[in-house]
């Protein structure tokens, strides 16, 4: 093909006669053009050239240069006149110029060219005075240039190639067409605008791939480049990685085809006899085995295309690690003791079994188990040896060794008395709970109840109860014993006090347990439902609570020989946790005939009678009324209730009959009548009695603390202690 380039370059003067302005025959038409002297840079209306009208036509001379940087564009460059004198100017190649349009006037320009033959570029200037110059005619010759075939090749893989053209150039900067032919067998594609193409090849070899280059003017070109087409056996590569010693894992996976096309398959050398001993497949590229024995050897790792085959070698090393012995000993007891090795491990398998040695002679005391793995044992007397740990997995044993102290701690003596302080008729509760050994292992608790040195009592519980039959001081020496025989003393001080004799009856009232057990003098029980009695929050823990329908069939009640019909002294403290019936009266306790009243002794409250809530006492036959009290309690608050009489008159007095709330004398009577009270009936707590007809609700509350004395008692100080 042969390249052909021409460039033309026309330089002449076009001579336009515009008049002659130097002789200043045209100064109306053409003032820009005053000048006398042509040379004289400092003349009027001097623009830097050094055109002159030389042929006196009236226009000044300009020259027309034409240069082709390539065959579509015409390059124009205009010289001795400027925009300054000229303001418009039409063109064109070989076309009609008085039809051309006027443009803006510029010295250097270009104008596009799509022929290929002998043309004219044609030119007229309009000056800024109205003139327009004789059209210039600039004959030229447009030649095609050939175009420039290039490629390169690029390798998908060994059977499939992209051809790319992209560096192929036009110098006439047309567009390009390109046809390919891929065998050596003349044109295998059309002419298209596309720059690149890909064939898969059948086979390897090598052979000229030809690519034609086509312009727009059907200027062609060739170029070729060979072809080769062979296969790069794979990379062979792989990692060896522990599971345990026995168990490996062998990783192919960096493995790779430096021809991308294939899908590799993968065998293995395992004992390097040089054969493969598995078969070729995807799947083995990562794979595991299992060796059975200590050692080393050489893994072979064999890797195919599918057309060639390459191998990589690695040792791979087989050696076991003892298993790492460790062990705890922690105390149940003075002697026994736990040995935990469960911190042992195995960094390479697996812990085949545990064994001891206990007593540090004669060697190992258990057989390897994994149950021994934690092992507890019962040493029979005081002392210290060295404890071995043996731990083994499928190889090897190790050991570890710790000193093991059987050595007996004495314990730390502790207990409480309940109460610290009481009465002989009290039982005093011992608890020895608190008391310490370290090695948990107390055997006997020894009780000194009067500080003499002899130990009345030994038990191995922690608790014990009893009473003191004379008023006095007394110091309690506990001695605790542990199993070594190492003992601890302990002393509390118990304060015991006489019965007060004028005392005959004090129930607590707390409980079942405390109402059938009195503190002083008689017990009491209950008749009839015992649904309708429960124990609830009183003045000292609980109390005795009425709860429901009450009558003679349902009562708590104590024998009816505590009461005297001479004198005495009833109080107890009481709180009201329920609504009081209006228009009926509810017994605090009554003693005698119910619904006989003049043969009762009965505390009671009545609520309607006059209007108010009335605290009322009556003694065989006699109503002390509380005209002299409202007894409209408030809900859920303690009042101390003492009912007092003495037909003799009470302190010497007057008095017979009086009552008193929290210690203070709320009312009294002078009037009473001595009856024959009915004593062998019960003595009833919170009764609600009810005749046919009549039946009347419990004063809803907590009674606590009840006490009976033989005497008209007055001085109620020591209502805060129970």
């Amino acid at each position: 093909m042969k390249k052909t380039l021409l460039v033309i370059l026309f330089t002449g003067v076009v001579p336009l006669i515009f008049g002659s302005l130097f002789f200043n025959r045209n100064k109306k038409t053409l003032p820009e053009f005053n000048r006398n002297n042509p040379t004289d840079t400092k003349a009027v209306n001097y623009q830097k050239y050094e055109s002159v009208d030389a042929d006196g036509d009236g226009f000044p001379d300009f020259t027309v240069q034409l240069s082709l940087p390539s065959r579509t564009n015409v390059k124009v460059e205009i010289a001795g006149v400027h925009s300054g004198i000229v303001s418009n100017m039409a063109y064109t190649i070989s076309g009609d110029l008085d039809v051309a349009a006027f443009v803006p006037f510029q010295n250097t320009f270009y104008v596009y060219n799509d022929q290929i033959e002998s043309l004219t570029f044609k030119l007229k200037l309009k000056f800024k005075n109205g003139k327009v110059a004789p059209a210039v005619l600039k004959p030229f010759v447009a030649t095609n240039q050939y175009p420039v075939a290039s490629f390169f090749i690029s390798n998908i893989d060994w059977t499939n190639k992209v051809f790319v053209a992209t560096n192929s150039i036009d110098p006439d900067d047309t567009e390009l067409y390109y046809a390919w032919d891929f065998d050596g067998g003349g044109i295998d594609t059309g002419f298209s605008t596309i720059a690149s193409a890909s064939n898969t090849y059948p086979s390897f070899g090598s052979n000229y791939v030809v690519l034609y280059v086509r312009d727009k003017f059907g200027y062609s070109n060739a170029v070729s480049n060979m072809c080769i087409r062979t296969n790069n056996p794979p990379v062979a590569l792989f990692t060896i990685s522990n599971v345990n010693w026995t168990n490996k894992i062998f990783d192919a996976s960096t493995s790779y085809d430096p021809d991308n096309g294939a899908t590799l398959t993968y065998a293995w050398d395992t004992n390097a006899d040089g054969t493969a001993d598995t078969s070729f497949i995807a799947g083995n590229k990562v794979f595991p085995f299992y060796f059975t024995t200590l050692g080393s050897n050489d893994i072979v790792l064999f890797v195919s295309d599918g057309i060639a085959t390459n191998r990589s070698t690695n040792a791979c090393l087989r050696t076991n690690a003892a298993p790492a012995a460790l062990f705890t000993i922690s105390n149940v007891n003075t002697t026994n003791k736990v040995f935990n090795a469960s911190l042992s491990s195995d960094s390479d398998g697996s812990i085949t079994g545990y064994a001891w040695d206990y007593d540090g002679v004669a060697g190992i005391d258990t057989p390897f188990t994994l149950a021994n793995r934690i092992f507890t044992n019962f040493y029979q007397s005081f002392g210290q040896n060295t404890v071995t740990l043996y731990v083994k997995d499928q190889f090897e044993t190790n050991t570890s060794s710790q000193v093991c102290i059987y050595t007996n701690t004495g314990p730390t003596a502790s207990f409480t008395v309940t109460p610290s302080s009481g009465s002989t008729n009290t039982v005093f509760a011992f608890n020895a709970s608190g008391s310490i050994d370290l090695e948990e292992n107390i055997m006997s608790n020894q009780w000194d109840f009067n500080g003499d040195g002899t130990y009345e009592v030994s038990v191995s519980s922690n608790t014990y109860g009893t009473n003191f039959t004379n008023a006095n001081t007394y110091q309690i020496i506990l001695k605790v014993i542990d199993a070594g025989g190492l003992f601890s003393l302990k002393t509390n001080t118990v304060v015991v006090s006489a019965i007060d004799t004028s005392l005959i009856l004090w129930n607590k009232l707390d409980s079942s347990s405390s109402f059938s057990n009195s503190e002083v003098g008689s017990n009491g029980w209950f008749i009839g439902n015992s649904s309708y009695y429960s124990f609830a929050a009183g003045k000292f823990n609980n109390g005795l609570q009425m709860t429901g329908y009450f009558d003679c069939a349902n009562k708590a009640v104590f024998p009816g020989s505590v009461v005297s019909n001479k004198k005495q002294c009833i109080e107890f403290w009481y709180k009201k946790t329920g609504a009081w019936q209006s228009g009926a009266g509810a017994d605090l306790f009554c003693q005698g005939v119910p619904g006989s009243p003049n043969q009762n002794i009965e505390g009671c409250i009545s609520t309607g009678y006059s209007g108010n809530y009335e605290l009322r006492f009556g003694y065989a036959g006699t109503h002390l009324y509380s005209s002299f009290y409202n007894s409209n309690f408030i809900s859920n608050q303690n009042y101390h209730l003492a009912f007092v009489w003495d037909e003799d008159g009470i302190g010497g007095g007057s008095n017979k009959i009086r009552i008193y709330v929290d210690g203070v004398l709320v009312g009294a009577t002078n009037y009473g009548v001595a009856r024959n009270v009915e004593l062998s009936q019960p003595f009833v707590v919170g009764d609600i009695h009810a005749t046919s007809g009549w039946p009347e609700w419990c004063a809803q509350g907590v009674i606590d603390n009840l006490k009976i004395w033989n005497y008209a008692k007055t001085n109620f100080s020591d209502r805060f202690s129970e």
